[in-house]
């Protein structure tokens, strides 16, 4: 018999299989306290430091289009859905 199409299926089963360890996950981090504070702090502003410098190039050769304001939240959003979904 041929399978049929189901979107997000293999996504969906990832996450049925992991759905166990996330819990372990957060409390392990909650758990590390102050550990964590400097390797988060340190990644925050490595990659948010590009994000300001570029869009502020990018509004002068833009007049003013794409500002740095509009360029960071890609970067945003996208962060906080692999902090809230893809750590393993």
């Amino acid at each position: 018999m041929e399978e049929t199409f189901v979107p997000f299926r293999g996504i969906q089963n990832d996450l049925r299989g992991r759905l166990k360890c996330y819990k372990q996950d957060w409390t392990d981090g909650f758990k590390a306290g102050f550990r964590i504070l400097a390797p988060t702090t340190y990644i925050f502003f490595a990659s948010a430091i590009p994000v300001i410098s570029f869009g502020e190039q990018l509004e002068r050769n833009t007049d003013g289009v794409l500002t740095a304001v509009r360029i960071s939240v890609a970067p945003i959003v996208f962060l906080n859905f692999f902090g809230l979904i893809c750590i393993a």
